[in-house]
């Protein structure tokens, strides 16, 4: 079976609801059909918890106002990972994930 990669794109680092449902899902997925990545706008304390988890993690700069140069790196990333699905959690990744999985036909 080919495994799935899935990316999760988050909206920030910061610790609230959402990446608590983040944390749950990493911890229940099966990793023998997926392999999860967590993508992160920059630094902070959600993305050290999930690094901690043994999470695969990245660090993609998603300034709030558009950025092609932004776009760009996260288009590229997905390509590069040969990302499956992209799943977006929130205003900023959802602006920025919608174009980036069109650009590198990635579903979101």
């Amino acid at each position: 079976m080919t495994q799935v990669i899935l990316a999760e794109l988050a909206g920030s680092a910061a610790y609230g609801g959402g990446e608590r449902y983040l944390e749950l899902l990493f911890d229940r997925l099966d990793r023998g059909r997926y392999r999860a990545m967590l993508i992160c706008p920059e630094p902070g304390p959600f993305v050290g918890r999930m690094k901690e988890r043994g999470v695969e993690t990245h660090l993609v700069h998603l300034a709030p106002l558009f950025n092609p140069v932004a776009l760009w790196r996260l288009t590229r990333l997905l390509r590069r990972e040969r990302v499956t699905i992209l799943q977006t959690h929130g205003a900023r990744a959802n602006f920025y994930g919608r174009i980036a999985g069109r650009l590198a036909s990635v579903p979101v």
